[in-house]
């Protein structure tokens, strides 16, 4: 059993001082128009947790936003940005903490060093990085989507569905082999015809 709370992070949530152990916000702040808004949701967060209780923020995948969300304006707040916000301890921003090892976490840190550096021309015989990394991305999306909860495989579905269902309906308006209630186009025209 469980009770549903609509809110605004960014102005109140409607719980009360140190409520809850852990505080998941997943996927959302990115959507926020600007750093001041975050600020302001993380602050609200932090007000209803309890002492050591346990924040986690995540983001988007910063490739499936580049590719997205970015070519239709939306700004992106991710990792280097949270690092902005001048977040003071006892929080921290961990990055990918699924990542292990200080190996990974150097390897992940040069990566991150190389992509700020300008692009270098790519070699005719090797694919450039950016192309691999957008086909990749391209190719796990429906796994990261599936990756964040059991729901999200269910609404993949739902989303592909109702896309064939419209791709159907658009082919056979083209092909005018579209029927309204049943009756296909001829006998619509005789209709049409006959109110007349």
């Amino acid at each position: 059993n469980f009770t549903v709370k609509k809110a605004d992070a960014r102005e109140h949530i409607p719980f009360p001082d140190n409520h809850f152990d852990r505080v998941f916000c997943i996927n959302v702040v990115e959507n926020m128009n600007n750093a001041d808004e975050v600020r302001r949701a993380v602050k609200e967060m932090v007000r209803i947790l309890k002492p050591k209780g346990l924040l986690v923020i995540t983001t988007v995948d910063g490739l499936y936003h580049r590719e997205i969300e970015e070519a239709a304006g939306i700004p992106y707040l991710g990792e280097c940005d949270f690092s902005k916000l001048k977040i003071k301890k006892p929080y921290s921003v961990l990055g990918m903490i699924f990542v292990k090892g200080a190996k990974k976490d150097k390897e992940i840190k040069e990566k991150k060093e190389e992509k700020e550096k300008p692009p270098s021309p790519p070699k005719e015989k090797e694919e450039g990085l950016a192309d691999k990394l957008k086909k990749k991305s391209k190719k796990s999306l429906r796994e990261r989507l599936v990756a964040i909860n059991g729901l999200a495989e269910k609404i993949a579905d739902e989303i592909l569905e109702e896309y064939k269902i419209l791709k159907n309906i658009k082919k056979a308006i083209k092909n005018k082999s579209f029927k309204v209630g049943g009756v296909g186009p001829e006998k619509q025209k005789k209709i049409m015809r006959l109110r007349s």
